[in-house]
């Protein structure tokens, strides 16, 4: 599993969405739209060394899509998204003791 798939599978995990409908040809409802602007975000800002390019390569969307939803992210940053981010990364990189 690549780090952009785990990530993914955080994001649906949390958000309840399925995966066919995130990374569908469809624009979609409010929920879907929601959990795939936060994988692109997440994506980006866990993976810097990952292009916009490529983030939107594997949600299926333009490289300007992710830009968005990284820009609104950033722009609107609550405390809610914070945990939620810090509670991902945690789940998506665990901190493997020892090794």
């Amino acid at each position: 599993m690549t780090d952009l798939e785990r990530i993914l599978h955080a994001v649906l995990s949390e958000s309840g969405v399925q995966r066919h409908a995130v990374l569908g040809p469809r624009r979609g409802k409010k929920p879907i739209t929601e959990a795939r602007q936060l994988g692109m975000y997440l994506s980006r800002k866990l993976l810097p060394h990952q292009s916009l390019t490529s983030i939107g390569e594997f949600y299926q969307r333009d490289r300007t899509t992710v830009r968005h939803a990284v820009e609104k992210y950033n722009k609107n940053i609550t405390p809610e998204v914070k945990k939620l981010e810090a509670r991902l990364a945690r789940t998506i990189f665990p901190v493997h003791v020892g090794q």
